[in-house]
């Protein structure tokens, strides 16, 4: 992996992290539904070129 891929890697980990921190902090402010949504709950898709 080049320095310019690891960096960018590096980047995209950190802006999807502090996002996810900042939702985090904030759900309790979100109506029901969004909380539900908003959750740190795992939900994994299986999807398809289909």
């Amino acid at each position: 992996m080049s320095h310019a891929s690891e960096a960018l890697a590096h980047q995209l980990w950190e802006t999807w992290l502090n996002r996810a921190s900042t939702v985090n902090a904030r759900r309790t402010q979100f109506s029901g539904a969004w909380q539900q949504v908003a959750s740190g709950i795992e939900n994994l898709p299986y999807v398809t070129p289909d």
